[in-house]
């Protein structure tokens, strides 16, 4: 049987650098393009990184959800480097 690909993306209106922000993107795009045919490989590709983390603060986003994620993630990537990547 042939192999067929599809693709799919979406541009952030903001930076992020929230493993969960990407995550939920990432499911939301499988979910819109899943057409119920077994799936045989999926990836997912970041572009436009920094580590500038000076931005326009959108009016509706939640800027202290937002730092304690990024405190959150932080703290996960802090454990996995002193005690391996299957420590949470």
């Amino acid at each position: 049987k042939y192999f067929s690909h599809y693709t799919h993306q979406y541009k952030l209106k903001n930076p992020t650098n929230i493993n969960d922000e990407i995550y939920n993107i990432s499911k939301k795009l499988f979910k819109d393009s899943w057409n119920n045919i077994p799936v045989r490989l999926i990836g997912i590709r970041v572009d436009s990184l920094t580590e500038d983390k000076n931005y326009q603060i959108s009016l509706f986003e939640d800027v202290k959800d937002k730092e304690n994620n990024e405190k959150l993630d932080k703290v996960v990537d802090d454990l996995r480097k002193k005690y391996g990547q299957t420590i949470i």
